[in-house]
């Protein structure tokens, strides 16, 4: 599977609620509407979580907080898979409203990608 991370931030006139329900609530399902042209697999959002276990992580084994307001997965089974829906007008109209969204709620030029082929060493779920 190709996974590709979003390293989320929200434009700052948002709050952080306002930011996280228009993206779970609005996004998601415009996300999951798509999901067919754009060929995706499965898409996930990460919400923040708890700041002390994030911060007794942090003290434990050092590092840095990350700046982001959330990180998205978005998946598909190849490579291919992602140029084939970047290629079909379904696709390319998808990609469009997607984006169009995107520009309501999401600070685009800060945000970061990572595009990368995951390797399971567990699975339990």
């Amino acid at each position: 599977m190709i996974r590709l991370l979003v390293f989320m931030k929200k434009l700052p006139h948002l709050t952080t609620a306002e930011f996280l329900r228009y993206w779970l609530e609005e996004h998601g399902p415009l996300v999951r509407k798509n999901a067919p042209a754009r060929r995706i697999k499965r898409y996930t959002q990460i919400h923040p979580g708890e700041p002390q276990a994030l911060a007794a992580i942090v003290n434990h084994r050092g590092g840095l907080v990350a700046k982001f307001d959330g990180i998205a997965e978005i998946c598909w089974d190849s490579v291919e898979d992602i140029a084939a829906a970047s290629q079909s007008e379904a696709g390319k109209l998808a990609a469009v409203e997607i984006v169009e969204h995107e520009k309501t709620f999401l600070d685009l030029p800060n945000l970061e990608f990572f595009l990368g082929k995951e390797h399971v060493f567990l699975n339990l779920t």
